[in-house]
């Protein structure tokens, strides 16, 4: 038992650690991501949301951004909207993954995608 309480000690103290140390967006999170994000976002808007290759889904995006380990996508959207539509839900965390696959070399990259709502409620993911 004890082992088991050190364990879970442990993992709270890292966790706090992390979180002390930059993990809450203080660091540079997007300087460690395997695709550069600028770059990304640049293409991103060109390709969707440049008249005349404007997609209606592309508006909805607020920011794009590397943290956590991952590709986080944030959006304008209610989780009931985001939910309401498969179509939207896979525009919105396909493409940008997509283009990070294009852009990163071939077979170094393990990337996941997150997307966000009003208020940064979680919608679901991609990968």
């Amino acid at each position: 038992m004890r082992k088991h309480v050190a364990i879970a000690i442990g993992t709270l103290a890292l966790t706090a650690g992390l979180a002390a140390s930059g993990c809450t967006g203080d660091s540079n999170a997007e300087a460690e991501s395997p695709v550069d994000i600028t770059t990304l976002r640049a293409e991103l808007k060109e390709r969707f949301g440049t008249p005349p290759n404007e997609a209606p889904w592309y508006r909805h995006i607020t920011a794009v951004n590397w943290a956590n380990g991952q590709l986080e996508i944030t959006t304008d959207l209610s989780p009931k909207e985001y939910e309401g539509s498969d179509e939207l839900r896979g525009w919105i965390c396909g493409e940008p993954l997509k283009l990070a696959f294009e852009q990163a070399e071939p077979d170094t990259i393990s990337v996941i995608a997150a997307v966000f709502g009003v208020g940064g409620v979680a919608l679901g993911g991609c990968g």
